[in-house]
């Protein structure tokens, strides 16, 4: 038989007739003969859509997508992953959500500590998505929206499955609070007219008030090892033994009010719009005042870190031995 013959007479058939011509035939062949046909004509029926329209036609058809569908499309291939893995695309899913708040926060990082534990099946699937399509390995690295987005869909499962929880409201301050400070336990407050308080997250309840020796407003807080530092509009930097509530010494060394305090249990170095200065609690001495970087503004020492026996901030690095 001419394969080629009937090949061209298949052709000059009506497409009708073409078309019950190939049911017959489908329906008389084998199934692995039908497998055959469809492992050759898969590659003709298949079309990549990402590599053959333009891209932005293809980012107007993934903004059509959820969460949860373009995290599957991204598990596709390296292409799709590519493409999916685009700020507009979780911006705008942020933006529909009311997320974008979250955006604001530095570079969210996703770690394992950012995964939320939740017994409900349902929530550890949509967890595996993000998982599955977020794979550290691969490259380039996810977007910052996607990121954000992912930090945000965790929070959101902790809080609906009982992970976060709502603490009863604290009430004692009878003025706006100021500052605050917390080490997971304890909660430290100042208020706007001075007053100080130390609270015990686990009993919801305030276990001491400080010495009112606050003049004015408590601009900062810092809690370390026992001792609460705080800053006062007044111009002092006060530190407080935790336990009891009193004050072990007070610095009077700002002629305007603190703005903002570092404070390791050992050095602590306070900012204000004159400068900067840095007590020692162990022993109790003023040590110096630091010079170099008063015009960058009191914000920059919330960028502070004490590290061995020098303060780190941003570029500059001051020893606490000598004054820089």
């Amino acid at each position: 038989m001419d394969i080629n013959a009937v090949v061209t007479q298949f052709q000059g058939l009506p497409p009708s007739v073409q078309h019950d011509l190939l049911w017959d035939l489908a329906q008389k062949c084998e199934v692995l003969q039908l497998r055959k046909v469809y492992c050759k004509m898969s590659s003709l029926l298949s079309f990549d859509f990402v590599s053959k329209l333009p891209s932005e036609i293809v980012e107007r058809v993934f903004l059509y997508l959820d969460a949860p569908t373009l995290c599957r499309a991204a598990a596709c291939c390296k292409p799709w992953r590519q493409v999916t893995n685009s700020d507009k695309l979780w911006y705008c899913l942020c933006q529909k959500k009311k997320w974008l708040a979250f955006g604001h926060l530095a570079d969210p990082k996703w770690s394992e500590d950012d995964r939320p534990f939740s017994p409900k099946a349902k929530a550890q699937h949509k967890l595996a998505l993000f998982r599955n399509a977020g794979s550290g390995s691969l490259q380039p690295p996810l977007c910052r929206w996607k990121l954000v987005y992912m930090k945000a869909f965790m929070l959101s499962l902790r809080w609906e499955h009982g992970v976060y929880t709502m603490s009863p409201l604290l009430k004692a301050h009878r003025d706006p609070i100021t500052a605050m400070d917390c080490d997971g336990s304890v909660l430290v407050t100042g208020s706007k007219y001075g007053t100080t308080k130390l609270w015990d997250l686990a009993e919801h309840n305030c276990t001491c008030t400080f010495d009112s020796s606050h003049t004015d407003e408590v601009t900062a807080i810092v809690m370390k090892v026992g001792l609460v530092a705080t800053g006062c509009a007044d111009g002092a930097v006060r530190v407080f033994d935790s336990r009891s509530g009193h004050c072990i010494y007070k610095f009077q060394r700002h002629s305007v009010s603190v703005e903002c305090i570092v404070f390791d249990g050992r050095v602590l170095v306070s900012g204000g719009d004159e400068g900067y200065h840095v007590m020692s609690c162990d022993p109790i001495i003023y040590m110096h005042r630091l010079t170099g970087q008063c015009s960058c503004g009191t914000s920059v020492l919330d960028s502070y870190y004490i590290h061995w026996k020098g303060i780190v901030m941003e570029s500059s690095v001051w020893q606490l031995t000598k004054m820089c």
